[in-house]
């Protein structure tokens, strides 16, 4: 009979051992629920009242400690904060020059001196890279700087001339008009002589005295009228003189300013501050008018990303959006650009536009045909209060709030339901529910549940 009911009592032991045992499998009811000391507590009784009934018990000290620290998992935090967020697209693309040019000679002639040594020189605008010969071009200014003095000479000489005939010509305009009178008073006193005579009050003598005065009279203002007419003759004559020698004054000067413009354009000279892509030519050659090129010039103090987008990114870029520009060669160097230029026309088969931006390169360390890495900058809100992205969870049942983070305080992990809006790539911008400071699990949330005592570990950024 003690046998039996002993077996009984091992049967009944050994089956509740086995259920202890089996609850115990599942972190529900060992590690979170109230009282899981409890079970772990009567678990190990149990099996050392089994070992004891089988006589396979064995005697080790317990660790409380160990026990404690093996259900208290650790969990990376950050804290919510106020930052400044940006939205952004990333790509790359390559850098290409700003302006490039081909210098070519704008007349025919033959190089004299080369003044661009190397590829890679740097000039100035107006910096000269070449000279065709031009001694003919000197010698054809000498002579027409000698035509030219010789007409202003002449030029000159003929207005003292005018100048001299204008003096005379009021002069005998003077005497003239003295002849005139005199003829007039001559005439009225022959006129009186005749009737005097006509009477017998006056002699023959004194008629034909008369008379002789009259016909001077007549002869000096005939001989003042000719002189007269001559003078202004040669007057005709010099202005003339004048205005040939002003058009040929004119026509030198035209031939001076042309041979001085040929002068000018057999120096070469840059166009744009640039420096050498290539160099074409050599001291000696022929170059040809306007089809010979000497240089290749490009203008790199400003260089362009040329990046490619997506049609569908269209919508998001704009002339003077800033930009971040990291070049592959200098990664630890972010440069600001600003989009120059967003292309009109979208490449029909891989539906991608081209958007060129601006990057100041004053020490040409970028170079046309590096890569780079580019960060448009869609949006900005300043100041707001932020969530790690990777914090952020799937509500279990939809409704007023868009996702569910773990908030850490006192030890213990607590899911709440928070609002949030967009921000950037590693924040959301926090609407309600948190607060700041709040600790919120960034990893490993799949372990927590609620009321769960952790340790945190705090992650920096």
């Amino acid at each position: 009979m003690k046998e039996k009911t002993f077996l009984i009592v091992a049967i009944c032991l050994l089956a509740t051992v086995v259920v202890i045992v089996g609850f115990s499998d599942y972190p529900v009811v060992e590690d979170y629920l109230p009282g899981a000391e409890y079970f772990q507590g009567t678990k190990h009784s149990l099996l050392d009242g089994l070992d004891f009934l089988l006589g396979t018990e064995t005697f080790a000290e317990e660790d409380p400690a160990a026990d404690e620290e093996e259900y208290r998992i650790s969990v990376p935090v950050q804290p919510v904060e106020y930052r400044d967020l940006e939205r952004t697209l990333e790509h790359y693309g390559s850098f290409t020059y700003d302006e490039s040019v081909e210098v070519s000679a704008p007349r025919q002639g033959r190089i004299e001196a080369m003044f661009v040594d190397e590829v890679g020189d740097t000039v100035a605008a107006g910096d000269p890279i070449a000279v065709l010969q031009r001694t003919s071009l000197q010698i054809e200014l000498r002579k027409s700087l000698n035509a030219l003095h010789q007409r202003q000479v002449e030029k000159q000489q003929a207005l003292s001339r005018l100048a001299t005939l204008r003096t005379e010509i009021d002069r005998a305009n003077t005497d003239l008009q003295s002849s005139r009178e005199e003829l007039r008073y001559v005439l009225r006193e022959y006129d009186r002589g005749l009737r005097l005579y006509y009477i017998d009050a006056f002699t023959d003598r004194e008629l034909t005295e008369i008379a002789e005065d009259r016909f001077r009279a007549v002869a000096d203002v005939l001989r003042n009228k000719i002189g007269l007419l001559q003078l202004h003759q040669q007057l005709q004559e010099v202005i003339e003189d004048i205005e040939l020698a002003q058009a040929e004054i004119e026509q030198a000067e035209s031939t001076i300013e042309q041979v001085q413009h040929e002068l000018e354009e057999s120096i070469i000279r840059a166009p744009i501050d640039a420096v050498v892509a290539e160099r074409e030519a050599s001291t000696g050659e022929i170059l040809e008018a306007g089809e010979s090129t000497l240089v290749q010039l490009m203008d790199i103090d400003d260089i362009i990303l040329v990046i490619q987008l997506p049609e569908h990114e269209i919508v998001n870029i704009t002339p003077g959006q800033p930009v971040r520009v990291s070049p592959d060669a200098y990664p630890d160097n972010n440069l600001e650009g600003v989009v120059h230029n967003v292309e009109p026309l979208v490449d029909p088969r891989a539906r991608n536009f081209n958007v060129r931006v601006r990057v100041s390169n004053e020490d040409h360390r970028l170079k046309p045909g590096m890569f780079a890495h580019a960060e448009f900058i869609l949006d900005r809100d300043r100041n707001v209060l932020a969530v790690p992205e990777n914090a952020l969870m799937e509500t279990p049942v939809p409704g007023d709030y868009d996702r569910q983070v773990y908030v850490v305080r006192d030890g213990v992990a607590i899911s709440r339901e928070i609002s949030i809006a967009d921000g950037d790539d590693h924040y959301a911008q926090v609407l309600d529910g948190l607060q700041p400071g709040d600790l919120v699990v960034v990893d490993d949330q799949d372990r927590l549940r609620d009321f769960m005592e952790v340790e945190t570990e705090l992650v920096e950024e």
